[in-house]
Parts: structure tokens; C-alpha cells; sequence
């Protein structure tokens, strides 16, 4: 038996056997990294976390509303609707209580009113028409050679007014008379305006003032005073007669522009004026 030399080599090991085609299709995987292990977690950078919005939670409420529903194209029947229930909702979009300011409009105590609802059509105009300028709301108008004062805004004394100085039930006019014969008949235009013949007033109150016509060089008599009566407020003489008991005059002393006002006796002549039946 011969022995191999010892300064040779030993011989390679034979190569291993080739492997199956099914195991050369899956490619084994990488080995996981220390920093991407599940067990070691990534935190972000500083400038990461500046960077971030910041998440905001809800605010709590107590109440918790539902979704608005879709508005539908499909109108609501508001006709189909019980009469009564209607004239609730009339009631609730008409004025109720005095406006603020003198001359202002109507208003309600809860939120602003709706007049709107009385041009829907000529059905709801004739069914509210009486519930929205009903007598529990006195409108506001202030009328002199000035002007007319009317739901806050100021109209000419030749100009025509809004139809609603004739649909209101209950009013309080303020009428400051001078002796002015170039604006008699404007004045008297208006009044007709105001107060027709078919007019829908159930309660009237009016706060008169007049000036004397003594700054005019004219005496103030009787005679005088009846005569520019009748020259302005003669239509509203007629409506005066009409209510009675529903129709309060009062006077106001104040001086208008420096001038002196109509003295007590006058006065009177002007409350009879209104009042007596046979004027």
C-alpha cells in the first residue's frame, strides 16, 4: 500500500447535488434588520415631529344631531295642512309687539316677522291678510309739511305711500299741522291716502299739533281753524265718525320751530271737529 506524500493537498469535497426547480422559484428571504425588527420600534426624528400635524380630538357636545336630511326638489304641501295649524304659523310669522323706535315697523319679541308669507299666492294672501295686520298692532306714521315718516322710512308729501299704510287695522298717526295753503292739498292727498273710504282701521289713535296762525298775520279763530280742518284732514274726519268709541285724540303742547301752539279753547274746537257728529 502506497502512501500519499505529505506536502499534497487534501482533494476538494464533491459538489453538492443541484437543486429542484420548485425550490429555485422562492428566492429565499432577506434577513431582517435590527432597526426594522417588530421587538425594536422606529421613532421619528425631531424635525418628523415638528413637521406633524397635530391630531385634534372632537370637541364634546351634549347635543348630539343627527344629519341634515337632503333637501328634496318635491315643494311642501303647505295647503294640505289643517286650517288651524295654518293660522298658528300665520300668528307666529306676524309682528306682536310695538317697534322700537317711533315709526319703525311692527316686530315680534322673539325674532324678526315675515311678511313675505302674504305674497305666496292671492288663497294665503286672503287667509293671513287679517292675522298678520291684526288690532293688537298699532303701525306707527308721523305726517307733516315735512314729510311722512312710515315703517322707518321718510316719503315726500307729494308721493305716493306703500299699500300697507292701508292694510293695518290699528294705527297711531301724529299729525303736525301748519298753516300752509301752498301744501293744503298735498296734505290732504295724503290723508286720503291714509284713510279711505274703505279703509280696514278698527282702532285709531292721533297725537295732533298744531301751530297758531298768528306768524302769518292771520287771528286764530274758530272759523279759521275749521276752515283749514276741512282743507286737510277732512277724510280724516269721516274715518272718526265711522269708530267712535274706538277713535283717541290728544293734543301735544310742544312748540313747533319758536311758534306758539293752538291755546285750550282751539283745542276743543279741534277734538269736536272729529267727534260731534253734526260738524
Amino acid at each position: 500500500m502506497t502512501s500519499r506524500p505529505p506536502h499534497l493537498p487534501p482533494p476538494p469535497p464533491p459538489p453538492p447535488p443541484p437543486l429542484p426547480a420548485w425550490v429555485l422559484a422562492f428566492p429565499p428571504a432577506p434577513p431582517p434588520s435590527l432597526f426594522n425588527s417588530p421587538s425594536r420600534p422606529v421613532f421619528p426624528s425631531r424635525k418628523q415631529q415638528i413637521n406633524r400635524p397635530k391630531q385634534t380630538k372632537p370637541k364634546a357636545s351634549c347635543f348630539n344631531f343627527p344629519d341634515a336630511p337632503e333637501q328634496s326638489s318635491t315643494p311642501f304641501p303647505f295647503l294640505e295642512l289643517p286650517c288651524e295649524v295654518r293660522i298658528m304659523i300665520y300668528k307666529y310669522l306676524g309682528p306682536n309687539t310695538k317697534p322700537n323706535k317711533w315709526c319703525g315697523a311692527p316686530q315680534r319679541h322673539d325674532g324678526p316677522c315675515y311678511p313675505e308669507i302674504l305674497s305666496v299666492c292671492r288663497f294665503i294672501n286672503r287667509e293671513a291678510i287679517d292675522i298678520y295686520y291684526n288690532t293688537s298692532v298699532y303701525f306707527e306714521i308721523d305726517i307733516s309739511n315735512n314729510g311722512i315718516f312710515f315703517l322707518g322710512q321718510r316719503y315726500l308729501l307729494n308721493a305716493p305711500l306703500p299699500s300697507t299704510v292701508r292694510l293695518s287695522q290699528s294705527m297711531c298717526i301724529r299729525i303736525q299741522l301748519e298753516w300752509r295753503p301752498v301744501r293744503q292739498q298735498d296734505f290732504k292727498n295724503r290723508i286720503a291716502e291714509i284713510f279711505p273710504a274703505t279703509s280696514r282701521l278698527q282702532n285709531l289713535q292721533v297725537y295732533f299739533q298744531a301751530t297758531s296762525p298768528a306768524y302769518i298775520g292771520r287771528e286764530a279763530t274758530p272759523e279759521i281753524v275749521v276752515a283749514a280742518l276741512d282743507n286737510t284732514l277732512s277724510p280724516l274726519q269721516n274715518i272718526a265718525k265711522q269708530l267712535r268709541s274706538s277713535f283717541c285724540i290728544n293734543f301735544e303742547a310742544q312748540i313747533h320751530q319758536g311758534r306758539s301752539s293752538l291755546g285750550t279753547d282751539l283745542n276743543e274746537v279741534v277734538r269736536e271737529y272729529f267727534l260731534d257728529s253734526d260738524a
